[in-house]
């Protein structure tokens, strides 16, 4: 039968049918021809077969009425029902033959897809196809399968892509927000300093750049990069501004080395300070000390405090999405992450180390990106 596996459906139907009616036939005949038989040896009947330009074959009646006349009709009834019967029975075992070697197996296998489909299970595999076109189908439907599979991994990845953009457009709000209520603050003691109005104008410019961001992105990596020639002494004096406003409590140091003019995207240089900046501030004990260094290459942000440390799971892997720093801690890590993606998309790169009695995380950003459609003049 195994012949008959490899077969098309149309092939294999035809052939158990022709060889299923043909021994049907065979035996239709035999029997025909047992019946006639007996009934010529029982009724005394003779078969008289004359040859010649017209062959003919015809029953002689007997002399004279035998006790076997009963026998002798149902002989003559089976003579032509046996031969139907046999016929008969050869269709329906093609009937079966053909559905358990051709039909049984692939209904079996799509309906166990099918199944498998409806209950949102799509992470299965089909079991292996025959040639034929059932086979065909079996292998469409596998096809169609791997595709929504496909299709639901792409949707739960977009759901976690929106997910990690919303957490990170409302974690990265806080910052100027606090930084705008502190703002305030001072501008009931001092309301005519000009420097406040300066802060507050350009902290809601951010906000409102920001937002139309955000809105318009999928993802938080497709947050649009516009770099700016800008000098290093200028970002040191914003790097003192936001760590007035962020630190009521720690001392803080700033220090600047270098006076050289850099490309950056100054929102996303001061979201990823910010970042930084109000991680150590929550962790930290007592001291924060922010470095920005300048060389050759490279613009790097250091950010030490003398709090816990890294968590080691954070160390090895890297910084991830609703990562939390403390078992206690209600913040769930977007900062870190969110440090990580924005400087990556300014060519950089974040480092994070744990110290003897604290962290510490370096941000390293390229002076002038090696794709210039990053810049703007």
């Amino acid at each position: 039968m195994e012949y008959i596996k490899r077969m098309g459906l149309k092939q294999a139907f035809f052939w158990l049918t022709f060889w299923c009616l043909l021994g049907g036939l065979l035996l239709g005949g035999i029997a025909f021809g047992s019946c006639v038989c007996l009934r010529s040896s029982l009724s005394g009947t003779s078969l008289e077969l004359e040859i010649g330009p017209e062959t003919t074959m015809r029953f002689l009646p007997p002399a004279a009425s035998g006790s076997g006349d009963g026998l002798s009709r149902i002989l003559s009834i089976l003579q032509f029902a046996l031969p139907a019967l046999f016929l008969t029975g050869g269709l329906v075992l093609a009937d079966i033959l053909f559905y358990r070697y051709k039909l049984k197996k692939p209904i079996a296998d799509l309906t166990y897809a099918a199944e498998k489909v409806i209950a949102n299970d799509l992470d299965f595999v089909m079991p292996e196809a025959s040639r034929d076109e059932l086979g065909q189908l079996c292998r469409a439907f596998e096809t169609m399968q791997k595709e929504l599979l496909r299709n639901k991994r792409d949707m739960w990845r977009q759901n976690e892509d929106r997910r990690h953009l919303n957490a990170a457009f409302s974690h990265e709000l806080r910052n100027p927000v606090t930084v705008l209520k502190g703002s305030l603050t001072l501008l009931e003691h001092e309301p005519q300093n000009p420097e406040i109005l300066r802060r507050m104008a350009v902290y809601t410019r951010r906000i409102e750049q920001y937002v139309e961001a955000m809105s318009s992105v999928q993802r938080l990596e497709q947050l649009p990069v516009r770099c700016r020639k800008t000098s290093v002494d200028t970002l040191i004096a914003e790097l003192k501004e936001t760590i007035k406003l962020l630190s009521a409590e720690q001392q803080c140091d700033v220090e600047g080395k270098g006076w050289g003019q850099v490309y950056l995207d100054t929102d996303l240089f001061s979201h990823i300070a910010e970042n930084l900046i109000g991680n150590a501030v929550r962790f930290a004990e007592r001291r924060i000390h922010i470095f920005l260094s300048e060389s050759s290459s490279h613009l790097t942000l250091t950010v030490t405090d003398d709090g816990p440390g890294y968590p080691e799971e954070i160390l090895k892997n890297g910084p991830c999405p609703f990562q939390k720093g403390t078992e206690g801690d209600r913040h769930y890590g977007m900062g870190l992450y969110i440090s990580r993606i924005l400087c990556e998309k300014m060519e950089g790169k974040l480092y994070l180390k744990n110290m003897g009695t604290g962290a510490r995380a370096s941000a390293v950003f390229m002076k002038s990106p090696h794709d210039r459609r990053l810049r703007e003049n």
